[in-house]
């Protein structure tokens, strides 16, 4: 199998950027995805890329991370960007009384956010379960 790779010109030099996932988070088809953007930070070796999902059913847009490896100066994909899902902050008294119910709820908390409704009310009842 080869390495998939694509070439970016940064703020120092073009460089190469190797294994981004081949399959599109939103539809899921194999794509060969679309630039759209990047931002690099020197400073922290990270540069974060925007691309479009090629398909005309999906055209969804998604960010990968990417870290330089300093000797051979080549970016390596770290991880998708995705957003961070709310969460409840809990008294001290909750928090003392269980932290299990607090780590549950959230988690539940973060299924419903993400539309998961049947897995959410599962997840709430576990966690009155700990209380």
């Amino acid at each position: 199998m080869t390495d998939r790779f694509f070439n970016l010109a940064l703020s120092t030099g073009t460089h190469k950027f190797l294994n981004y996932p081949e399959e599109c988070p939103e539809c899921r088809q194999i794509i060969d995805p679309s630039y759209k953007e990047h931002f690099d930070s020197y400073e922290t070796r990270l540069v974060y890329v925007f691309f479009r999902c090629p398909s005309s059913a999906c055209r969804v847009g998604f960010v990968y991370e990417f870290e330089v490896d300093v000797f051979d100066r080549v970016y390596y994909y770290k991880r998708m960007i995705r957003g961070k899902f709310k969460t409840r902050d809990f008294s001290e008294h909750i928090k003392t009384l269980s932290s299990n119910f607090c780590k549950i709820y959230n988690e539940a908390l973060a299924a419903e956010d993400y539309g998961l409704v049947e897995i959410c009310g599962v997840g709430y009842r576990k966690a009155l379960e700990f209380l």
